[in-house]
């Protein structure tokens, strides 16, 4: 790749990989365990780099290494399901690795996101279906309803 200078050519110490293209050493999997499922879907990955550098590992990004994702493969971006989970799994990133005042402000940003919300419902149709994406993710955010999302739980 000639368009990348010498220095750009080397790996460097990042705060976070994408879990579409990581690889990972079994020993850092026995020690930290695998992605943790309560998110289901998104901000796993930035969790797990969390934990990893937390207990002394770096994640590193090689500039030459080539990967094809087909990104929003699982959910289309802007959708009711993307919405959702970008909202309640945020606040969990928040509530799972932040300290007590990232913890605390999870919190108040999600009263704050609900009361955003209450002028949609009336006034604002064609922002219902975003606005009930929001409302149910931080909803289930704070009764702990994490994974997959189902109308059931």
């Amino acid at each position: 790749n000639n368009w990348l200078t010498k220095a750009e050519h080397k790996a460097s110490a990042t705060d976070y990989i994408t879990g579409a293209a990581m690889l990972v050493k079994r020993e850092v999997i026995e020690k930290l365990g695998l992605m943790r499922e309560e998110y289901f879907l998104y901000y796993e990955d930035v969790d797990w780099c969390i934990r990893a550098r937390r207990a002394g590992y770096k994640c590193v990004l090689v500039p030459t290494s080539k990967v094809w994702h087909k990104v929003s493969a699982t959910n289309k971006e802007g959708s009711p399901s993307y919405i959702y989970y970008h909202t309640r799994n945020r606040l969990m990133l928040a509530k799972f690795n932040g300290n007590i005042v990232q913890k605390t402000a999870a919190y108040i940003l999600g009263a704050w996101i609900l009361l955003k919300q209450v002028p949609k419902y009336f006034f604002m149709p064609s922002k219902r279906v975003w606005a009930t994406s929001l409302t149910r993710g931080v909803l289930d955010f704070y009764n702990g309803k994490y994974g997959k999302y189902t109308t059931r739980h």
